[in-house]
This record gives structure tokens, sequence and C-alpha cells, in this order.
């Protein structure tokens, strides 16, 4: 219960705080965010399937070594979505993904090529 109370109470708060900000300070700083927030969720979805793919492949038997199951779910999947994201984002959106990827460092700037 606690882990679905937690993000539910950190959305709820920041959508309060963005009408908050939108009543007092006018909604030019939220235009376009809808069009970038539904990009954002269809590259995460379509990120995310792979990822989920190479977890449920079952590489390690979870019988009998859970802990490094665990840590090799954690590894492939996010190394599977984060390559998938970036690689999708460059060419979707890449306003928001080049400042992120310029401070990424050597392979950060490697990827924006």
């Amino acid at each position: 219960l606690l882990a679905a109370v937690s993000p539910a109470t950190t959305g709820l708060s920041a959508a309060i705080l963005s009408l908050w900000w939108r009543r007092r300070f006018g909604g030019e700083s939220f235009g376009g965010l809808g069009s970038v927030f539904l990009k954002v969720l269809a590259l995460s979805l379509l990120a995310g399937l792979p990822a989920w793919l190479v977890v449920k492949a079952g590489f390690i038997d979870a019988a009998a070594h859970p802990y490094l199951e665990a840590l090799y779910a954690i590894g492939a999947s996010g190394a599977c979505f984060g390559l998938i994201f970036v690689l999708l984002s460059r060419h979707i959106i890449p306003e928001l993904i080049r400042p992120i990827l310029q401070k990424a460092g050597p392979l950060g700037r490697r990827l924006l090529r």
C-alpha cells in the first residue's frame, strides 16, 4: 500500500503546485507540455517492451540464484530501456534529449551523432 501511496501523493502535490503556478503566473510556461508528455509516454512504452522481454527471457535460474536474477533484471532491463529510449529520442524529441546527452560526457556526445 505504501508503495502506491507515496508516488500518488507526489503526483498529487505536483499537480496542485502546477495548477497554483498556472493561476498565479499564467499558462505560457506549460505550452506544449501535453504533446511532449505524449511523445515521452510513447517512447517509454516502446522502450519498455523489449526491456520487459529481456527480463522474461530468464537467462538465470531464479530458484537457485534469486539475488543474481534480480541484479540481472535491473541491469539488463535498464540498459535495454535506456539505449532504446535514447536512440529513439534523438529522432523524435531531440530538443529534450540534446542537453542531457551533452552533459553525459564522451558517451553522450557520441550518441548525439
